[in-house]
């Protein structure tokens, strides 16, 4: 008996110091995943503080690789430095200098000028040196520029082409920086953050919800605290634990704290790493009550289990498994009526059990009674059925299925597109599957209405060219390749200056930009310069794009070449000028011929009374003859204004061409010899007579004037040509 109730007290300590290990180990891993939970929730704010200060310097590296391709700063002439003294300006709330120093580090050009910053420091900082020799973008190590002014500046290398021509530097004052993205960190009151450079140098240290320490304040001398400082100073991220008193801890007393850290990756292979710490007592706050409940329950547990496991232990242990069962069921289906994708149980031949209220949201708000025992086969468009019919034979098999988008016809009769996803599933003890909806059918639209967007541009005829705020081409559509000769990846990434063609002045640029920064829409015509180097002009629309905020994010310029329409528009007002000088040159010969009329009608006169064998006669025979071809150029004068017509007849050519050599002959020097090869003799031709002979003085005359300073031979040959069947 004695032994019996030995053995029995014995069972029922170690029962009950098994279970009061049992149920310590959840209140560990609890305690564990709250550390962790709260690690990572500091890391996830560390790393939002890490990505503002890398954003920070990607946003000036930017700016640096801009400014190191513009020639005016490779060259530093006066647009060079006008460029950074705006640059300045602008940035000045972030920026304290801007200097320009040669290659062999000599400083060309700083601003502002005497301002007080210390240019000097930066030629002596090692980042100039390491620059100078690695022609690599680099970050200088946290220097003093001003007494209590701390910056670091960002050097970048400027190359004329390949040849290394110096670099660029901003000196960036330092504490604003670090103050702007840790100051959104908080910790407890005995919370620490701080950071280091890569060799270990302290550069920023907070204790407390406000306390600025200094970098000796926040390493104190632990074993625990130096090897996380030695990950820092290696770049890795992580978290830890270390015990130290520090000066904010006042009674001297060691506190435990839990850190994470994380490097901040900056141009130029270096970096700086972030720890933020916070005590034991702010992270286990939340597990004071836990603790204390759980301890109760651990209590009343223990003491049930003790006085009723000798005698219901199976009972208890069958109900209990069974209660857990449906009270997991209960909260599982609770939880998938609420989830925002459709969820929806069936069995093996089909038929739905469960479906939540999101499934019946997509099938037009059935009622849960209407849809619990029909097939889900009847709700699958006809084109599908098939499909859906080869995936119930995967899940048969116990084999999960891959996401796909099929049609379903809701109860209105409405197709939709799903995107559903099955698995083998265990529902109320059997053997089910489970499959997962989401309505795409607006979100295909969507993506279809993109689609012929974007066609839409890219078979445009028009040039299209989308910028981002700073200028810089993101896309362009096949017609600028087209029209520029550029190729995309030519283009993009650059700025559409290079298609300027020098035919507009800076003036011009600049009131575009103002013009589109000021959330306007800029028109007109512009002439750009294509890769081959030929010119054409475009008329321009500009217009600037807002996101939902309202800020200008992008730029997009629709342009149309217009070259033909200003070349038809040059000879339209070539030709009008050409209009008014024939209606010019048709009154001048209106008149003129007035004037001829009466002198060959005086000079018939003369004829008629003057004897035949006078030498008078042969001189007004000589007036007639030049009135006559005065006449003809009047005619010709009348055809060109188009107040005449000339008129064709049929005439003989030689005769014609020897009556123009002898009027030419009297005019030429005596240097030239006209040779005369006349073989088309009785040969008529239907022409003008008048411009026939003009067209053989002209002829002769522009030989003659090639011909007018040593003289030579004018070869005159007229031939019948053959010129088809």
């Amino acid at each position: 008996m004695k032994r019996t109730t030995f053995v029995q007290v014995a069972l029922i300590v170690v029962t009950a110091t098994a279970l009061l290990a049992l149920f310590y180990l959840p209140y560990w891993s609890v305690r564990n995943k709250t550390i962790d939970a709260f690690n990572n929730e500091q890391m996830i704010v560390a790393q939002q503080a890490i990505k503002g200060i890398q954003s920070f310097f990607d946003t000036y590296t930017k700016a640096l690789r801009y400014f190191s391709e513009q020639s005016s700063v490779q060259r530093l002439d006066d647009s060079g430095r006008a460029l950074m003294d705006d640059f300045l300006t602008i940035h000045a709330s972030e920026i304290a200098a801007v200097t320009r120093i040669d290659g062999r580090g000599k400083i060309l050009y700083s601003t502002p000028v005497g301002s007080g910053w210390g240019v000097r420091d930066i030629v002596n900082q090692p980042y100039n040196r390491r620059t100078l020799k690695s022609n690599k973008p680099f970050i200088s190590d946290v220097f003093s520029s001003l007494p209590g002014v701390r910056s670091v500046v960002f050097a970048y290398p400027v190359f004329e082409g390949t040849t290394y021509v110096g670099c660029l530097g901003f000196l960036i004052p330092f504490d604003p920086i670090v103050e702007k993205f840790l100051s959104r960190i908080k910790v407890a009151d005995q919370g620490l953050i701080m950071m280091v450079s890569r060799r270990g140098r302290g550069l920023y240290c907070r204790m407390g919800r406000t306390g600025i320490g200094s970098a000796s304040d926040c390493f104190a001398e632990a074993p625990s605290l130096r090897l996380i400082k030695a990950q820092m100073m290696m770049g890795h991220q992580g978290s830890g634990d270390f015990t130290v008193a520090l000066s904010m801890d006042g009674d001297d007393a060691p506190v435990t704290r839990y850190a994470v850290y994380a490097p901040v990756k900056l141009p130029g292979d270096t970096y700086w790493s972030i720890m933020v710490a916070s005590p034991e007592n702010a992270v286990l706050s939340a597990m004071h009550a836990f603790r204390n409940q759980w301890l109760m329950v651990t209590a009343v547990a223990v003491c049930a289990v003790l006085l009723l496991s000798y005698l219901l232990t199976r009972t208890i242990a069958r109900n209990r498994e069974v209660q857990k069962r449906r009270v997991v069921e209960e909260q599982l289906l609770r939880l998938l009526d609420f989830t925002p994708m459709g969820m929806v149980v069936y069995d093996m031949d089909g038929h739905v059990s469960y479906a939540n209220r999101t499934v019946l949201k997509i099938l037009d708000g059935m009622e849960p009674k209407e849809i619990v025992g029909t097939n889900v086969l009847d709700y699958v468009h006809a084109d599908y059925q098939n499909f859906l019919s080869s995936r119930f034979d995967t899940l048969r098999k116990g084999q999960p299925t891959e996401t796909a988008v099929i049609k379903i016809v809701t109860l209105r009769g409405a197709v939709k597109d799903v995107e559903i996803n099955s698995t083998p599933f265990i529902f109320s003890g059997q053997t089910s599957f489970i499959s997962i909806l989401r309505d795409v059918t607006e979100e295909l639209k969507q993506e279809a209405t993109q689609r012929r967007l974007v066609t839409a541009i890219e078979q445009a005829n028009e040039s299209v060219i989308i910028t981002d705020q700073a200028g810089i081409v993101e896309y362009v559509n096949p017609a600028f390749t087209k029209t520029s000769g550029y190729s995309k990846e030519e283009i993009i990434g650059k700025n559409p200056r290079i298609l300027r063609s020098g035919k507009h002045n800076i003036g011009f640029y600049r009131a575009i930009w103002r013009t589109i920064t000021s959330g306007r829409v800029w028109q007109g015509r512009i002439v750009n310069r294509r890769k081959d180097g030929r010119l054409y002009t475009e008329m321009a629309t500009i217009s600037p794009v807002r996101d939902v905020t309202g800020k200008i994010t992008h730029y997009v310029a629709v342009n149309r070449d217009v070259s033909h329409e200003v070349e038809l528009e040059s000879k339209l007002r070539q030709a009008q000028k050409m209009e008014a000088i024939g209606t010019l040159a048709g009154g001048i010969a209106h008149d003129f011929n007035n004037i001829l009329g009466a002198i060959l009608g005086f000079t018939d006169m003369a004829l008629l009374q003057t004897d035949p064998e006078s030498p008078i006669h042969d001189t007004l025979l000589h007036i007639r003859k030049g009135g006559g071809r005065a006449a003809d150029l009047v005619q010709q004068i009348l055809t060109f204004s188009r107040q005449s017509s000339a008129e064709k007849r049929p005439i003989e050519v030689t005769p014609l061409v020897k009556e123009s050599l002898q009027l030419l002959r009297a005019s030429l020097p005596s240097t030239i010899i006209i040779h005369q090869e006349l073989a088309a003799d009785d040969t008529l031709i239907l022409a003008d007579a008048t411009q026939l002979q003009q067209i053989v003085l002209n002829l002769c005359t522009n030989a003659f004037q090639a011909m007018r300073e040593q003289g030579g031979e004018l070869s005159v040959r007229l031939d019948k040509v053959k010129t088809g069947d």
